[in-house]
């Protein structure tokens, strides 16, 4: 299991990030779902698209598993990074 992301300056979460902006989701080929049910019904409908899920340590459980029974790994996070 990887270590929890704990540096909101990280290259990481700052690639994350900029998918806020529209060029950067379309030099990336990417999109960002946030929330719960957003996350929930693309894992539901369209689990083939999710790379990651980012998740705080009490998150959901339902939602994490969901992820991980279709495959997507679930990364932890601290509110912080969130």
């Amino acid at each position: 299991m990887e270590p929890v992301l704990s540096n909101p300056q990280s290259d990481r979460v700052k690639k994350v990030r900029a998918l806020h902006r529209r060029s950067s989701r379309q030099r990336a080929g990417l999109f960002l779902a946030e929330g719960p049910q957003a996350v929930r019904e693309l894992l539901r409908f369209r689990p083939e698209t999710a790379q990651t899920v980012y998740a705080v340590p009490d998150a959901d459980a339902e939602l994490i598993e969901l992820a991980a029974g279709r495959g997507v790994p679930v990364r932890e996070v601290t509110d912080a990074v969130m």
